[in-house]
């Protein structure tokens, strides 16, 4: 299964602790269970708000990323052309991985920049975390690895070219 099922299941646990021993909806699992029959509204709600609030973290990577490359206007820009995009605003409202995945595919690309930029290791361990994750929610992230390769190799030549830069930014 992929991650996204996990977030649902974990994010489902959380409403039947908080309807068992908050709300005093469920007397037992096998309440829930007939809960989820009778109405699987709140079920519906919980899992596109999960992809919503990935989506909007999606555009905030966006913007950190654009701001990475160039300037803080340029991530402006491009995170306020991603949030009104009609495919992603789509995406964001159904329970699909592509929304998962493309957070931390932009999450990986971050990373693997400000690995090149900062040249600190914890970067590329990021960058490598985000890929997986990405790659368990779908498997295009895993085109990142590619990018953080690159990102790792192009920081070794600027620390051959510039080795008084390697002991200032580790």
């Amino acid at each position: 299964p992929t991650l996204t099922y996990y977030l649902d299941f974990g994010a489902f646990g959380g409403y039947y602790l908080f309807g068992r021993y908050v709300t005093d909806d469920f007397a037992s699992p096998s309440d829930f269970g007939v809960h989820f029959i009778q109405n699987r509204a709140p079920f519906y709600v919980i899992a596109r708000l999960i992809n919503a609030v990935f989506g909007a973290l999606t555009v905030w990577m966006t913007w950190r990323l654009g701001r990475r490359l160039a300037t803080p206007g340029v991530g402006l820009c491009a995170a306020a052309l991603l949030a009104i995009v009609p495919g992603h605003v789509v995406w964001c409202h159904v329970v699909k991985e592509d929304v998962i995945a493309t957070f931390f595919f932009l999450a990986a690309l971050d990373a693997a920049t400000a690995f090149v930029t900062e040249g600190r290791m914890r970067h590329a361990w990021i960058g490598g975390a985000a890929a997986g994750f990405g790659f368990a929610a779908k498997y295009h992230p895993m085109r990142a690895l590619g990018r953080l390769v690159l990102a790792i190799a192009m920081r070794k030549r600027l620390d051959r070219q510039r080795p008084w830069l390697a002991t200032i930014s580790l």
